[in-house]
């Protein structure tokens, strides 16, 4: 198994994108910091960057922080590209504004990097408070998603669980074995994943203690 970085799998995705003609400006929406992690080499946006001096913008998520605000653009080093990342759990919200140029029968972008007045790619990222006011338009569209998610959930019935539960009860007291083993719980997710993707490996890890489901 070769597991590339990003940093390389970025430059083979757009390279395929501009040899086939089907963009001009890119964009990358990554789970990762500006930083690598775990000494890998191109795990990180600052590395995905520099090899992609293509991209306009990677809009970040791994620290949970607010990055790239109206007051404090971050361009990665010496790439032009902007970063921009958001806090979790809809503690904020960001907007990007990409102002392009049509010539010769390609869409640019003037000065990627600078200050929020002069550059072509502006970022921000505002915190939500008990003040900020509500958007009515997305909470429509929210909402209608929320729906059609919860019927989906609640009305289709796709097996029954029988036997016990998916995860079972902690041989130590205090731990959960969905971190401690292999479980039932896994093993669903996974094959669901390896089956509706038609990928060769799938890998899930739990982020609640609470995960689980009884007969």
């Amino acid at each position: 198994i070769k597991a590339d970085n990003a940093a390389t799998q970025t430059r083979k995705v757009i390279d395929e994108l501009k040899e086939k003609d089907l963009a001009d400006i890119f964009v990358l929406a990554a789970h990762m910091g500006d930083s690598n992690e775990y000494d890998r080499d191109g795990s990180g946006a600052l590395d995905v960057a520099a090899m992609n001096p293509d991209l306009a913008v990677i809009l970040g998520a791994h620290h949970h922080t607010i990055v790239g605000t109206k007051d404090k653009q971050h361009t990665l080093g010496n790439s032009g590209v902007k970063f921009v990342e958001n806090k979790n759990a809809g503690a904020s919200y960001g907007k990007v504004l990409i102002d392009t140029v049509y010539e010769d029968g390609k869409w640019t972008i003037k000065n990627k990097s600078g200050n929020y007045a002069e550059s072509g790619v502006k970022t921000d990222v505002i915190e939500v408070t008990a003040d900020t006011p509500k958007d009515a338009a997305a909470e429509a569209v929210i909402a209608k998603a929320t729906t059609a998610v919860m019927s989906y959930v609640n009305d289709t019935v796709v097996g029954t669980l029988k036997g016990g539960p998916l995860v079972p009860e902690p041989e130590i007291i205090g731990t959960y074995e969905g971190y401690l083993q292999d479980t039932a719980l896994g093993d669903l997710i996974n094959n669901a994943m390896l089956y509706f993707t038609k990928a060769d490996i799938s890998a899930t890890a739990p982020l609640d203690t609470n995960s689980n489901h009884q007969p």
